[in-house]
């Protein structure tokens, strides 16, 4: 698994975005991508960890999936 910081978060909208520790591009989260019953707790600057797959609405972009807190 990949692991990352939390550098923006839309809660109203349901997605934000991980820079990863190993890239510069961020990759893009939406609720649905966590783990269950934590994204209201989400907050910016928080360590996650996650897998890195593609986006399949669009394909320029890489997505976050099974995203976790890091403990």
């Amino acid at each position: 698994m990949a692991q990352g910081t939390i550098t923006a978060l839309h809660s109203a909208r349901g997605y934000g975005f991980i820079t990863v520790d190993s890239e510069t591009a961020p990759v893009y989260f939406q609720q649905e991508d966590i783990e269950q019953g934590i994204f209201t707790t989400l907050r910016k600057g928080q360590r996650v960890e996650f897998i890195i797959t593609p986006d399949p609405l669009k394909t320029d972009r890489m997505r976050a999936e099974d995203v976790r807190l890091v403990e």
